[in-house]
């Protein structure tokens, strides 16, 4: 499935339903105006004495403009009102249906075991890994993913998703999620439930209008009081009508692009795990356990559209489903499926432990090497030996947000070898701060001693203390693999208080000035950590596309080609052949901005802003430009450890994420770690 595209028609559905917001919003009007002009006609009429029928005068200006800015106060500010409450994010919605967040010291095997399979596909998917939530009172098999972006997006499960289904279940449900989150669902999602907040608001106004104003005590309490009684409960009757009309189209509307997208999802589970019967497995388990998928939350309805399977048991065939029919999405997986759901009950607790701890020791036993220079969309071979083989870009295009199997048994892989040290470093936010800090220590003494001085005084005595610790270890783990510990890091980084967070900030920007310069690995940690942390501390939008062709881009291009060609060359000429190479893919647009730049002009700096103007491109142009930074990567024939953490520092500051690029003994030369940008 292209990433891409995918992006592109969730923007495009974004603006579909805004479109069909407005034409419903618009109706909502005309009807709303017509029923005013109706009631104060009649009361015209009374008042005249019925002697001769007045003519009635359709155009009000000013019954037009009251009408238009009521409407837009209603549905506007019920819209607006949602959409600030939904700001929070994923955390909000999973807090509103009942879940509890999972922590890493549970002593549930079966939440430790979600865990596990959530850091897998995270790792994989090259994005880090989300808060888990599990929806306790909640018996049915079932999960979901919010939030607005990657940076703020959670996973939440039923309980009985725990209790039923198999590890492999349990992985083709979550990565059924994680194409949610990589494909852009997950915003139009919470978009959708405050436009439709907004017009639901119109119909409860009239219901209460409807009680109270018009044959409430107050609307009998004289004989001359009954005429504007019932015209005021006319005009509640127009509320309520005219506000569930709007409901209904929106909730068809609804419904329609998640029954869709749904089957998309459920098809990128199986590429994603290469275990059709994983994902299928669990469609059947929910035929047949009583509770099946339902979710009793009073917010359900709300978010029905976000579950993995129907979180409302209504009929088959209802218009207002927001999933397909159980058996069409088994059998869309595996035609061979019957039809009769089996018999289903709860895993024990004991044999999921034993299962773990089985995987892990296999996993140790084969080591991360055992997945042989995994790569991007297949390139197992060309990343992971010495060989120098070509680096096909339309390959690594087609594996952004679209990770495989093989990435999933890396990422497993990592996990269970990761030194006990590290691993439990990593989890937990005091020891995650200090194994970033050790990650820039400075081999240096002098200046690795002016490292620690600034985080005992900035950070305190305890912080440097667990930063020696931590750094040894660090350093015997292969360079290729610090991407991946640097997510997991970032998943509990994301429990700072604000105030520690600006510590941790300010100390990372210290520790890489050290130097007085500024390695590639520095600039990508900062990019990949701290730009991500930002955005979740600093509540910050996401970004909007405004860059819809490549020529409103081309320098901003040419500056990460140019410094790409740089870092992957010392030598002038062959550095200028890279870059040749990678901006002869920018293809049109980019003439203007044609030749390489000096490295004064490609400075960490330039690139910085570079990103920031780019993270705006369109999908279209994020595309050419990633096809021509690998293009620039492999023109040599070979990629060292700077390029590829380079590459997914630029894939990853488009919104773009690279599953990981595992170089194995590429880059042996430790200079080409350090050789600054």
């Amino acid at each position: 499935m292209d990433f891409f595209e995918a992006q592109e028609r969730a923007r495009r559905k974004t603006g579909l339903l805004i479109f069909y917001f407005a034409c419903a919003v618009a109706l909502m009007f005309v009807g709303f105006y017509l029923t005013l002009i109706g009631v104060l006609h009649a009361g015209s009429e009374r008042a005249h004495g019925g002697r001769a029928p007045l003519p009635i005068d359709w155009f009000q200006p000013t019954l037009l403009l009251a009408v238009a800015g009521v409407l837009f106060v209603i549905i506007g500010g019920g819209s607006l009102f949602k959409v600030v409450e939904l700001r929070a994010g994923g955390s909000g919605i999973a807090g509103k249906l009942g879940g509890q967040r999972v922590r890493r010291d549970s002593p549930d095997p079966l939440e430790q075991r979600l865990l596990n399979v959530v850091e897998e596909m995270a790792i994989a998917s090259g994005v880090s890994p989300p808060p888990v939530y599990v929806l306790g009172d909640e018996g049915g098999i079932n999960a979901f993913a919010a939030g607005f972006t990657p940076d703020d997006a959670v996973i939440g499960v039923n309980r009985g998703t725990l209790e039923y289904l198999t590890r492999d279940e349990l992985q083709g449900v979550i990565a059924h999620e994680f194409s949610h989150i990589l494909n852009g669902d997950m915003r139009f999602n919470l978009r959708l439930i405050g436009l439709l907040h907004g017009i639901l608001l119109l119909a409860v106004i009239g219901y209460y209008v409807l009680r109270f104003g018009g044959y409430g005590r107050y609307g009998r309490s004289s004989s001359g009081r009954k005429g504007s009684g019932s015209q005021v409960a006319l005009v509640g009757l127009a509320c309520l009508v005219l506000g569930y009309v709007g409901l209904f189209f929106g909730r068809l509307i609804k419904a329609a692009v998640s029954r869709q997208r749904e089957y998309l999802a459920d098809a990128s589970a199986v590429q994603f795990t290469r275990n059709p019967h994983g994902i299928a497995g669990a469609l059947e388990k929910i035929g047949g356990v009583p509770d099946r998928s339902d979710v009793r939350s009073p917010e359900a309805e709300t978010a029905s559209h976000m579950f993995f399977g129907s979180a409302l048991r209504r009929a088959s065939f209802n218009p207002f489903a927001t999933h397909p029919p159980l058996v069409d999405r088994i059998r869309a997986i595996d035609p061979a499926f019957d039809g009769n759901f089996p018999e289903v009950r709860p895993v024990s607790r004991d044999r999921v432990s034993e299962e773990q701890v089985s995987k892990e020791a296999a996993a140790q036993k084969a080591g991360p090497a055992g997945v042989t220079g995994l790569a991007l969309g297949g390139l197992l071979d060309a990343l992971g030996v010495a060989e120098t083989l070509p680096l096909d870009p339309v390959l690594l295009v087609a594996a952004v947000g679209a990770p495989t199997s093989e990435h999933v048994e890396f990422s497993r892989r990592l996990l269970a070898t990761l030194p006990s040290s590290v691993a439990e470093a990593v989890r937990e936010p005091f020891s995650a701060r200090a194994a970033m800090f050790a990650l820039l220590l400075c081999d240096e003494p002098r200046v690795r001693e002016e490292q620690l001085e600034i985080l005992s005084r900035d950070e305190g005595p305890p912080t440097r203390e667990e930063t020696e610790r931590l750094a040894p270890h660090l350093e015997k783990i292969d360079q290729s693999l610090r991407l991946p510990i640097i997510g997991l890091a970032q998943a509990s980084l994301r429990d700072l208080s604000p105030r520690q967070y600006e510590g941790f900030r300010e100390s990372i920007k210290k520790l890489v000035e050290a130097d007085r310069r500024i390695s590639v690995f520095e600039f990508v940690m900062q990019r990949l950590l701290v730009t991500h942390l930002d955005r979740i501390f600093h509540h910050a939008p996401p970004p909007t596309v405004l860059h819809r062709k490549m020529s409103s881009v081309a320098h901003e291009a040419t500056i990460l080609l140019s410094a790409l060609a740089r870092v992957s060359s010392e030598e002038e000429s062959e550095a200028a052949e890279a870059f040749a190479a990678s901006h002869a893919a920018l293809g049109p647009g980019s003439e203007l901005c044609a030749s390489m730049l000096s490295a004064e002009e490609c400075s960490v700096q330039e690139i910085d802003r570079a990103l920031t103007d780019l993270v705006r491109a369109a999908p279209a142009v994020k595309k050419r430009i990633l096809c021509a930074a690998t293009l620039g990567v492999a023109a040599d024939g070979e990629v060292r450890v700077a390029e590829a953490e380079l590459l997914r520092a630029i894939a990853d500051s488009l919104d773009c994420p690279i599953p990981p690029i595992v170089a194995g003994n590429l880059g042996t030369e430790t200079g080409d770690d350090h050789r600054p940008v």
